[in-house]
């Protein structure tokens, strides 16, 4: 699990320096400089992969037994991050492989055995 962990962390704080960029410089770039154009392209790259490992991360270590090495906590967290680069990303590329994990993430959930988080995704959606 301390791996997993290890992964999940530096990933989570991957996505929100990722997103603190792109916000700033969305903004910036509009007067044509070559330069903060090359950093926004490199960082909406970057938030498609952090989205699809957040995605296979659901996947691969699913809920749905007691030797699951990523926690109910874990996927809340993860499909939170994944709504919200959802809902603030205007990035054609960037939207489609973060919807890719968010369905990873919502297909895990409503497999589940666990009420709560089967319900998740209709929570997300009705919010």
């Amino acid at each position: 699990g301390n791996m997993i962990e290890k992964i999940f962390n530096t990933t989570k704080q991957a996505n929100e320096v990722i997103y603190n960029v792109i916000n700033q410089i969305s903004y910036e770039t509009e007067n044509g400089e070559s330069e903060g154009k090359y950093v926004t392209v490199v960082s909406w790259m970057s938030a498609k992969e952090v989205s699809l490992m957040l995605g296979k991360l659901v996947e691969i270590y699913s809920i749905s037994g007691e030797n699951s090495l990523i926690t109910p906590q874990h996927i809340l967290s993860i499909g939170d991050m994944l709504l919200n680069n959802l809902l603030s990303t205007v990035h054609k590329g960037a939207i489609e492989k973060t919807y890719i994990g968010f369905m990873a993430v919502c297909k895990v959930l409503l497999s589940s055995k666990i009420p709560n988080l089967q319900r998740l995704p209709r929570e997300w959606i009705s919010n």
